[in-house]
């Protein structure tokens, strides 16, 4: 068999390895399920967490009352959110991923 038809995972040894699967992917698809991986990784809490700190250590030294969100009102806007807006909400891409951005903040 070749990769191309074991591109779909649908034969045994495709979904056992994923060997064929993993080469004949694009980069797009690659960025997409390492982005996918790493979030799987982290639960809504945890991400909550880590934008809490991201948030409270900006507003540390340049809090501005009549524009920032204080500290309570930022964490009460994150737990409005599903865990798919707190990810956009990191900013992280192909070069500052996710995992980057929770060693730094979670």
């Amino acid at each position: 068999m070749s990769c191309d038809t074991q591109r779909s995972g649908t034969t045994p040894l495709a979904n056992q390895l994923n060997t064929c699967y993993a080469v004949s992917m694009t980069d797009e698809e690659g960025a997409a399920m390492q982005a996918e991986y790493e979030a799987s990784q982290f639960t809504r809490q945890q991400l909550i967490d880590a934008l809490q700190r991201e948030y409270e250590y900006l507003i540390h030294d340049d809090f501005d009352p009549d524009v920032d969100m204080s500290a309570d009102e930022h964490l009460a806007y994150l737990n409005s959110l599903s865990i798919d807006e707190l990810i956009d909400d990191t900013n992280t891409d192909d070069e500052y991923t996710l995992d980057a951005f929770m060693h730094s903040y979670g």
